[in-house]
């Protein structure tokens, strides 16, 4: 990452193996890409404006204007469509969840035969790249996965319904505003023995991190160890998004951008915002937890950290905790929608 600051203005180049996006003044943009082109033989490069997106590594970035703002997209849509149409999935009835309950993936437990095993292993690989951009899916398919070395027909069902959710959303985006500054949100949620049907009783970690509106991290994984309790479980996974946000903190640091402390974690339990500010003196949490540990130190620090207890219909990491129907989902979905709206009331100038 280089970062130049000249007048005020940031230039900053980002590369990842053999492709390089940069961000800044088209001056700026221009005069670099000349320089490049000067010792380097280039495939190509371009600038991002309106009806002229780019892709780069396999995402598509696009640029709009609505009610007088500047919006950035960034999409998967024409690989989504691709595979589906590759899969005759392109006809299927679309549906509205891809993972309403679980009650599917245990529906039946007979194994695949060995060609049905390798198309599973497909579909969940494509699925899984779908995730760089569609944080929608990525409960669902971590679940699928953990399925890969012995999938049933009842995994195979979920995957199909999973592939009908992505027909009935096949262009959906990440939206971000242009706008002055920078406005963090992070989220972190559980879910407490969730796959005990299964004799597993490790409980989940949802973490979300979203920056001016925009989803830009989030991840959905079982934790190691098992849970006694919610709250326990409340606690890991806020540890968890701790150690996510100090990371992107670093990294937004690095970038000459500046960050603001304490970073506050929305959380819908009470028993991880009271175990965090050690706000009950008899918790019975301090014989499970060893308090001289250097996690459970790092996250009492409220100086770095402050969590902050939010009602659940705001949790927005509960789409990547747990299984939701339609209804729990598109009201965070709107959620989501409403905070980056919130940002770009003023048109950028």
């Amino acid at each position: 990452v280089h970062t130049d600051a000249v007048h005020g203005q940031g230039f900053r180049l980002a590369c990842h193996v053999d492709d390089l996006i940069t961000r800044g003044h088209v001056a700026y943009t221009k005069a670099f890409w000349k320089l490049v082109e000067a010792q380097y033989a280039l495939k190509s490069w371009d600038v991002v404006d309106f009806d002229n997106p780019l892709v780069y590594t396999g995402v598509t970035i696009s640029k709009h204007k609505y009610d007088g703002c500047e919006w950035y997209h960034m999409d998967q849509s024409s690989d989504i469509r691709d595979f589906l149409e590759q899969y005759n999935m392109w006809q299927v009835r679309p549906v509205t969840a891809p993972m309403p309950s679980k009650a599917e993936l245990y529906s039946d437990l007979t194994p695949l035969s060995h060609q049905e095993h390798k198309q599973y292993r497909a579909l969940v690989g494509s699925l899984t790249w779908f995730t760089t951009t569609r944080y929608d899916i990525a409960y669902e398919v971590n679940r699928l996965a953990q399925k890969l070395s012995e999938p049933t027909k009842g995994a195979m069902a979920c995957v199909h319904r999973v592939m009908a959710y992505l027909r009935h959303t096949w262009d959906k985006y990440l939206a971000v505003p242009r706008v002055r500054g920078d406005t963090w949100s992070f989220y972190s949620d559980s879910d407490h023995a969730g796959d005990s049907k299964s004799g597993d009783v490790r409980s989940r970690t949802g973490v979300m991190i979203m920056l001016n509106g925009m989803p830009v991290f989030w991840r959905s994984n079982k934790q190691p160890k098992t849970s006694l309790s919610s709250a326990c479980a409340e606690i890991y996974a806020l540890s968890e998004a701790c150690k996510d946000a100090k990371q992107r903190m670093l990294v937004h640091r690095d970038l000459g951008r500046k960050v603001d402390y304490p970073i506050k974690i929305q959380v819908d339990n009470a028993a991880g915002v009271s175990f965090q500010h050690s706000t009950c003196a008899s918790s019975k949490l301090r014989g499970v937890f060893d308090m001289a540990d250097k996690w459970v130190l790092e996250l009492k620090d409220t100086k770095v950290v402050d969590s902050i207890k939010v009602d659940t219909t705001k949790s927005i990491a509960d789409m990547i905790a747990k299984c939701l129907p339609y209804t729990v989902r598109n009201s965070l979905e709107i959620r989501i929608a409403e905070i980056a709206k919130s940002l770009a009331l003023t048109p950028a100038k």
